[in-house]
């Protein structure tokens, strides 16, 4: 180790009894005066003082290639020469203030360019200039007649525009602006001004993007405000707050997006394009949550300055890394002032010191660390050295997985970053930070590869990632035995249900099968009385009327007698039409077109008209009901009574024929139908109507060039 003339990098004491090298390659001393490790990170690492400075450093400014402009917090401005080493100092000879020993005049908050030679510095009591050979501060007198002016404590940042003016934000007072093209000073705060109406008087900094917009960044819940087409936006979120809240600092990303550095909310990203807004925080590997500087390097890495130290990620990276400190340096005192040197380097302030950082020197991140499962805790069960090599079995009621974290090969005080995934098909890895344990709730049943990878910078991924098996048990009712033993039980179930189902169902067929042969053997019966009884005796007495008519030689008895004979007859034909119909062992179809055709030839007989029937089998195998032999015969016998009655024709054509149904069709040649006879009350096509439809039939009549009668009756069981 080679001394060196700044307290943080030299040893603690000449005098070293003893020195231990880590297996991570750091190299432990022990001095008389404590302990001093020299780390492999220190090799990246230059510490820097500023003779005569006992302040700390709030601001750093790359003057030109070789010179930083340095702003310290009661010591004025230094001016560093990084090839030569040389300082030199410019500050204000003011007193303290009566109520405090604070040197207002020489506590430097922000450092812009101005021209060639000057630079534009904000000191917190007022708006000053600084002319860089000289090394000479004097007041700006820009803004000496600013409307309501500031006093000490109050300037917060002072930043030029390319259009020549100059932006200075103060704490309290608002937004100044000075134009040298009219050299008018104007402000702009919550009550408004040439700019419109912001959002909270107290700023914190501001920026110019690529595309000239003008990004301001708020204290006191004012958040961020954007200048588009001269008038200052609010950026809210879709609740309704100013994003940000408390905006610190600002950067704009390579990708356009705008980084606010937040009071106590990590990094809020905004993206102007979509007006969407993320979150970074420690589960990203920041080390605090404060945020008081982000800067994008040449390289695309992002810089951040935190309450806890200085991390940075890597394009592409998806964690952010701390960057150690060497032995006696405290990353809490990290003030907020960091800037990329021409040669790629980086510059931050660590209390009064700086550090300058070069990434090619850091041998620390040359190779990423190993992640390894330290313990594994099941519900209240852990396990440390006896994780099971094989795979991990849970019970379904053990929903709780945690696995503790850490790594090997890296280096002591170094943050790791970790990620894990499920590894199933297109499973992508959950970045968790520097976090050091996984939560897993609820897996589902089956099986599962958990794997684990470690990183120093959150791109380069240990190789080798560190694997659990676990096995999640299904409960008993989602075991193969147990679903096997339901189906079974529901399959009996439906057998003996359906076994009843059928034993029921069969009992009332059989049921009514009995009620229906009991009718039918009450009919028979029925139709033999009538045949054996009634037939007899109506036969009696028409041949007793006819034996009597031929005796008597009476006009007027002649014709009683006759009209007696006469309606015995009929009683017997109706008597015997009765009986045909409930009998049993005529219910095909060719029955009933034997019967009807029969019928039709005897009694056009008998009023003296000819006939014509035609009747086209074959005839289908299908039985009729009682209900559907009367109906269609008694529509037949009613059309050949009217026929008789009203139709004064000489002939009758009586047509039978099946197709999808038995089709009837009765037709004369007499005087047809007058206008308007299908809808007269009392006419006989009423009743023949209400028959065929009880049938589900169909029925029609045409009364032109003689009567033409013609139904259809569907049979079930045939088309």
């Amino acid at each position: 180790m080679t001394p060196s003339q700044t307290a943080p990098a030299a040893l603690r004491s000449g005098k070293v009894p003893a020195s231990l090298l880590t297996r991570s390659g750091e190299r432990w001393f022990a001095t008389n005066a404590g302990i001093a490790v020299l780390r492999p990170a220190n090799a990246a690492l230059q510490v820097l003082s500023l003779p005569g400075n006992n302040h700390n450093a709030t601001e750093v400014f790359p003057w030109n290639t070789d010179t930083l402009l340095i702003g310290t917090a009661g010591n004025g401005v230094y001016r560093l020469d990084l090839r030569s080493g040389g300082m030199a100092n410019a500050r204000f000879d003011l007193p303290s203030t009566p109520d405090t020993d604070i040197p207002w005049g020489n506590v430097i908050v922000d450092i812009a360019p101005r021209d060639r030679h000057s630079a534009w510095v904000a000191s917190t009591s007022a708006p000053t200039i600084l002319y860089v050979p000289e090394m000479h501060l004097t007041t700006a007198k820009e803004f000496a007649n600013a409307p309501d002016p500031f006093t000490q404590g109050q300037v917060s940042f002072m930043r030029p525009d390319p259009e020549g003016r100059t932006w200075l934000g103060t704490w309290r007072k608002g937004l100044y602006v000075f134009d040298p093209k009219t050299g008018t000073c104007e402000r702009t705060d919550t009550s408004g001004g040439p700019f419109g109406r912001l959002a909270s008087r107290m700023m914190l900094d501001w920026l110019r993007d690529s595309k000239g917009r003008y990004w301001l960044g708020m204290n006191d819940g004012g958040g961020l405000a954007c200048l588009e087409n001269g008038r200052f936006r609010a950026i809210t979120e879709v609740s309704g707050g100013n994003v940000g809240g408390v905006v610190r600092c600002l950067a704009e990303a390579p990708d356009g997006t705008i980084w606010l550095g937040t009071h106590e909310e990590g990094i809020v990203i905004y993206d102007p394009a979509n007006g969407t807004t993320r979150y970074l925080n420690r589960k990203q590997g920041l080390p605090g949550v404060r945020i008081s500087r982000i800067h994008f390097d040449r390289s695309g890495a992002v810089w951040v300055c935190t309450s806890q130290g200085v991390a940075r990620m890597a394009k592409n990276a998806v964690g952010f890394t701390p960057i150690g400190l060497p032995d006696g340096l405290d990353m809490t005192d990290v003030t907020g002032a960091l800037a990329e040197l021409p040669d790629g380097r980086i510059v931050s302030a660590v209390g009064k010191y700086l550090v300058l950082y070069d990434q090619r020197l850091d041998r620390s991140i040359a190779t990423a660390p190993h992640a390894a499962l330290t313990s594994v805790r099941v519900n209240d069960l852990v396990y440390h050295d006896s994780i099971p090599p094989e795979a991990l079995r849970m019970k379904s009621a053990q929903k709780a997985l945690t696995l503790e974290l850490g790594a090997i090969g890296h280096a002591p005080h170094a943050a790791v970053l970790f990620r894990y995934r499920l590894v199933v098909d297109g499973a992508d890895w959950a970045f968790i930070g520097s976090a050091q344990r996984i939560d897993l709730f609820d897996l589902p049943t089956g099986e599962h590869l958990i794997e684990v990878q470690a990183s120093a910078n959150g791109v380069d991924w240990s190789a080798d990632p560190a694997v659990i098996h676990v096995v999640i048990l299904p409960p008993f009712w989602a075991t193969w035995w147990f679903i096997s033993l339901m189906v079974a039980i529901v399959a009996a179930l439906l057998f003996v249900a359906f076994r009843l189902y059928l034993h029921e169902r069969l009992r009332k067929q059989r049921e009514a099968f009995q009620r229906e042969q009991a009718i039918l053997h009450e009919r028979v019966r029925i139709a033999g009385d009538m045949h054996d009884d009634l037939g007899a005796g109506l036969s009696a007495l028409k041949l007793r009327s006819e034996m009597a008519l031929r005796v008597e030689k009476d006009p007027a008895k002649r014709e009683q007698l006759g009209s007696l004979a006469n309606t015995a007859g009929d009683l017997i034909g109706s008597m015997r039409q009765i009986i045909w119909t409930m009998n049993a062992d005529q219910t095909s179809v060719e029955d009933l077109v034997v019967y009807t055709t029969n019928y039709a030839r005897t009694y056009c007989e008998q009023n003296g008209l000819s006939i014509t029937v035609e009747a086209t089998g074959p005839w289908p195998q299908a039985q009729l009901s009682s209900e559907q032999r009367r109906n269609i015969f008694l529509v037949v016998k009613e059309a050949l009574h009217n026929i008789v009655k009203h139709a004064h024709s000489t002939s009758v054509g009586l047509r039978l024929r099946w197709s999808n149904g038995l089709h009837v069709e009765l037709s004369d040649n007499g005087v047809g139908l007058p206008k308007g006879t299908e809808d007269a009350v009392g006419n006989g096509l009423r009743n023949m109507r209400k028959r065929i439809t009880s049938l589900d039939g169909t029925i029609s009549m045409i009364g032109e060039n003689g009567t033409c009668l013609r139904f259809q009756v569907p049979v079930a069981g045939h088309p």
